[in-house]
C-alpha cells in the first residue's frame, strides 16, 4: 500500500516538474448564435463551446496544458484578451479537424468599429509557452502614451516560449509604440526563445520602430538571445518615427519590417513596404535562404552588431549596407548599392555591385 502511494506521489511531482506530461485540457469555441450551441463551462464540447476566447481562458484548469479550438468565424475584441496561464495553445480548427486560418478572424474593429482616437489591442500574453495556431489577427489600433515599453497591436508579449504558426497578421497598428504587428518585452536570451513560423505580415503599422515585430528599447530588456523567423512572409509593413499616427505619411521612417530585434531569418520573403530600415537594431542578426523584393530602402544596422545574409536574393530595391555587414553567396539584380557609413565586405555576389 505505500509503495503505491509513493509512486502516485513521484506521478504527481513529475507532472508538477513536465506538465507536458498533464492531460491536456481542450476547449472549445464558436461563434454566438451557433445553431445548437449553448455555452457551459468547462467548454468541453462544441455544443457547449464559449462564444469568446476569453471565456475560454477563464476555464482553463491553473498550469495545466490547454489547447482551445476556436471554429472558423469573425471574433470581436473590443477589450484586449488577457492570456494569465502558461502552456496553452489558441487555434482555429474546423469541422474536419483542420487549421483554418482563412476563415478564422479575431478581429479589433480598426477602423470600421472603432475610429483613430480608440485604442485597442487583441491580447497581452503574459503567460510562457503560449502558442497562436491558424489564425487571422486584424484591424487594430493600439495607442501606446509613446512609451519605450509598450507597443503591439496585435500582440503584446511579456513571457518566454511565445510561438506564432501558420498566423496571417494583417493591418494590426500601433500609434506612439513599437511593433505594428507584434512586440517582445522581456529579456530575449538563449533560454527564453521565440518563433515565428509559416506566417504572414501584411500592411501593419507603427509610429516608431518595427512596422511588423519589434522588441522594446529599454536597455535592461537587452539579452544574447535570438527570435528564430521561418518560412514567413513580409509585404508592405510601414514604421513611421517621432509621432505620426498609423497610417498617416509624414514622419522619418525606420524599421519597414523588423525594429531593434535580434532575428534569426530563414527561407523567408521581404517584400515592399516603406522605412528607411528593413531593419533598426543595436541587436544581432542574421538572414539565410531570404527574398527581399519591391523595397524603398534596406538598410540593416545602426549599431556594433554584426549582420549576416547568406544565400539570398536582393531584386529591385535601393540597398544601403552599413557598417559590419556580411554579404555571403547572394544574388542581385536591379539594385541600387550605396554603401553609407563603412563599405560593408560583399564576396560571392552575382553580378557585383
Amino acid at each position: 500500500m505505500k509503495a503505491s502511494l509513493s509512486i502516485l506521489g513521484a506521478i504527481a511531482i513529475l507532472m508538477q516538474i513536465f506538465p507536458a506530461l498533464a492531460e491536456t485540457q481542450v476547449l472549445h469555441v464558436v461563434p454566438a448564435g451557433t445553431s445548437g450551441n449553448t455555452p457551459q463551462s468547462p467548454y468541453a464540447t462544441a455544443e457547449t463551446a464559449a462564444n469568446s476566447i476569453s471565456d475560454a481562458l477563464e476555464a482553463v484548469s491553473g498550469d495545466q496544458p490547454a489547447v482551445i479550438n476556436v471554429a472558423p468565424g469573425v471574433y470581436a475584441v473590443d477589450e484586449e484578451i488577457k492570456i494569465t496561464k502558461p502552456n496553452v495553445t489558441i487555434q482555429s480548427r474546423d469541422a474536419e479537424g483542420k487549421l483554418a486560418r482563412e476563415k478564422t478572424f479575431i478581429d479589433g474593429g480598426y477602423p470600421e468599429r472603432f475610429p483613430k482616437s480608440v485604442s485597442n489591442r487583441l491580447f497581452k500574453v503574459s503567460a510562457n509557452n503560449v502558442t497562436f495556431k491558424g489564425l487571422t489577427l486584424q484591424n487594430t489600433l493600439y495607442h501606446a502614451a509613446g512609451t519605450d515599453t509598450d507597443g503591439g497591436g496585435a500582440a503584446y508579449i511579456g513571457a518566454a516560449g511565445f510561438v506564432l504558426d501558420s498566423c496571417t497578421l494583417t493591418n494590426c497598428c500601433v500609434a506612439y509604440g513599437y511593433g505594428g504587428a507584434i512586440v517582445f518585452y522581456q529579456r530575449i536570451s538563449e533560454d527564453n526563445s521565440h518563433l515565428i513560423t509559416n506566417s504572414t505580415f501584411h500592411s501593419c503599422r507603427t509610429s516608431r520602430y518595427g512596422g511588423a515585430v519589434s522588441r522594446t528599447t529599454s536597455p535592461s530588456q537587452i539579452g544574447d538571445g535570438m527570435v528564430d523567423v521561418i518560412k514567413c512572409v513580409f509585404i508592405d509593413n510601414m514604421s513611421i518615427r517621432e509621432g505620426a499616427l498609423a497610417g498617416d505619411t509624414k514622419g522619418s521612417r525606420w524599421g519597414g519590417h523588423f525594429g531593434n530585434l535580434p532575428v534569426n531569418v530563414k527561407d523567408s520573403i521581404i517584400s515592399g513596404g516603406t522605412g528607411n530600415s528593413l531593419i533598426a537594431a543595436n541587436q544581432k542578426c542574421s538572414f539565410e535562404n531570404c527574398i527581399f523584393e519591391n523595397m524603398l530602402n534596406i538598410t540593416f544596422s545602426q549599431g556594433q552588431y554584426s549582420f549576416l545574409v547568406n544565400n539570398s536574393i536582393f531584386r529591385s530595391s535601393y540597398l544601403v549596407s552599413l557598417k559590419n555587414m556580411e554579404f555571403n553567396c547572394c544574388v542581385f539584380s536591379n539594385i541600387t548599392y550605396s554603401g553609407q557609413y563603412g563599405n560593408a565586405p560583399l564576396t560571392g555576389i552575382s553580378p557585383p555591385l
